[in-house]
């Protein structure tokens, strides 16, 4: 059970990272790479409240 949520957690990490690496190399502007980052950021919290409940 522990190696499950460890994994999940994991996983939420790793999309994170592609999303600010993807904005970045798209050159997106300040405000598109905000608003890009806090969908990736608001899509992790969903998935780990769905887990969680």
């Amino acid at each position: 059970m522990l190696s499950l949520i460890r994994r999940t957690v994991h996983r939420g990490y790793v999309s994170v990272l592609q999303c600010s690496q993807s904005t970045v190399s798209g050159q997106y502007k300040v405000v598109k790479y905000s608003q890009y980052d806090s969908d990736c950021l608001g899509g992790l919290k969903d998935s780990l409240n769905k887990k969680r409940g």
